[in-house]
């Protein structure tokens, strides 16, 4: 049954403005914003529904919520609810069956910086890049810890909740909110269409850089977290997939390819009694994946054995660019907008040996906004797949100490090692050149030694 309403459970700083800007563009989706704050009523420039205001809504939160959803006709609305909004509102949406809820959740040393960042500049959102203001602040390591032990309590008292009341969510984190693989597990949640368009919320990152030259005291803070970016929590935005059969779980790098891990992952849970021959699309889709498909914990793996897959950084650069010019979906629309306005539009020109040309400038213009993303410079975040696979690596080893890495274009030295732990035969040899191919291909016809030059200036690490 589809829902009637839906409210996004998360915190300040954690990318709420970003989501619910994402779904007002949903069809039939009507918005309220911060409809149970303590200070307001949906926002400071929002009027509240006729008839009420702070004192009527304070005195009646249930009332308000009713009208919420009366005035919606056939409109699905939705809210966001913070920790601190209305308690008695928090208990019945997590226990309510016709609330879609919505667990938003963002590392919290990130929401942090950039909460006190806020605080400094008083900018809470950023409509124009140019006027974008940029501080640093001073991390306080007590300050952080109740901060985090703050943040935890409520999350753990959302699961609860639920759990008491036999309801669940849809759990997301604030780096994926831009993939179009989370609109369309949104849409599917709240029982609605993708849009056609892909949504643009209309607001810009305001604080892209890294998080230690955001901070005036960046070594305590390298202290205080470790060295990385601070998140137990890293583990608990993470997706994998488990194969019972198997004692295997698949770690895959964030924007990265899933599918040669997939198609491992069924080789060795269909083994036994014959592989099921199953597509690339099916094993990415969630109706018809056929592994168990979990956010991690925030606890290691060490009982099972875990694995991902990394790709040369021109294979993963042509297949980012080849979604980008011709995903559907999948393509960010703000890349395609700027790539569009930089060569013109691409047309039909499909990428291919005998006709690279129309797209050289194309890619060099995509590395360019990779590049000023991840100095935090220009429009653009950081999106899915523009991070470093190194970085990446290193996150997914404070998930699974013991992770081994599987590399497309050299993989049968690292699965022998792998099946050796899982003690079975090593793998036939047309599953580890299945899906090498295409990238291959299409980084030989379309990378020359400029666009490798400018790789390698962007990724040096890598």
């Amino acid at each position: 049954m589809s829902p009637s309403y839906f409210t996004i459970l998360g915190a300040m700083r954690t990318g709420s403005n970003l989501l619910e800007r994402l779904l007002a563009q949903f069809p039939g989706v009507i918005t309220h914003g911060e409809a149970f704050n303590p200070a307001f009523i949906g926002g400071p420039q929002k009027e509240p529904l006729a008839g009420w205001d702070l004192v009527r809504r304070d005195a009646d939160p249930l009332g308000y919520l009713a009208t919420i959803r009366q005035a919606a006709g056939r409109e699905l609305p939705g809210f966001r609810h913070f920790n601190g909004h209305d308690a008695q509102i928090r208990a019945h949406v997590l226990a309510d069956p016709d609330c879609a809820r919505i667990v938003l959740r963002r590392d919290p040393a990130e929401s942090y910086v950039s909460l006190k960042i806020a605080r400094e500049t008083d900018q809470w959102m950023l409509n124009t890049p140019r006027r974008r203001l940029v501080a640093q602040i001073r991390f306080d390591a007590a300050e952080f810890d109740a901060y985090r032990g703050e943040l935890e309590s409520y999350y753990a008292a959302l699961e609860a909740g639920m759990k008491a009341a036999g309801q669940s969510a849809l759990h997301v984190s604030y780096d994926e909110l831009l993939a179009p693989e989370t609109l369309s597990r949104l849409a599917d949640h709240l029982g609605l269409a993708v849009p056609e368009t892909p949504p643009d919320p209309g607001i810009h990152r305001q604080n892209p850089e890294p998080i230690f030259a955001k901070v005036s005291n960046p070594d305590e803070m390298r202290a205080h977290l470790g060295g990385t970016s601070g998140m137990e929590t890293a583990a608990a935005q993470r997706e994998m997939f488990h194969a019972s059969g198997a004692r295997l779980s698949f770690l895959p790098i964030s924007g990265g390819d899933r599918r040669f891990g997939l198609r491992l992952m069924h080789w060795l849970e269909r083994r036994d009694h014959g592989a099921e021959a199953m597509t690339p699309a099916q094993l990415l889709a969630p109706e018809t994946c056929p592994f168990t498909r979990e956010i991690a914990g925030s606890e290691a793996l060490t009982a099972r054995i875990a694995f991902t897959v990394a790709e040369p950084p021109d294979w993963r650069l042509a297949r980012l660019y080849q979604a980008q010019c011709f995903g559907g979906k999948s393509c960010l629309p703000h890349v395609r907008t700027a790539l569009d306005e930089a060569t013109g539009p691409l047309g039909r020109f499909r990428v291919g040996r005998d006709n690279p040309a129309p797209h050289r400038d194309r890619l060099a213009r995509f590395i360019e906004l990779m590049a000023e993303a991840r100095a935090g410079r220009g429009r653009h975040p950081v999106h899915e797949g523009w991070q470093s696979q190194t970085e990446e690596l290193a996150t997914l080893r404070r998930i699974a100490p013991n992770l081994a890495i599987l590399r497309t274009e050299s993989p049968a030295q690292e699965s022998d090692r792998l099946m050796a732990k899982l003690e079975i035969e090593p793998l036939a040899a047309d599953i580890l050149v299945r899906f090498r191919n295409s990238e291959e291909d299409l980084s030989t016809a379309l990378i020359d030694d400029e666009i490798k030059s400018r790789l390698a200036n962007l990724y040096p690490e890598d």
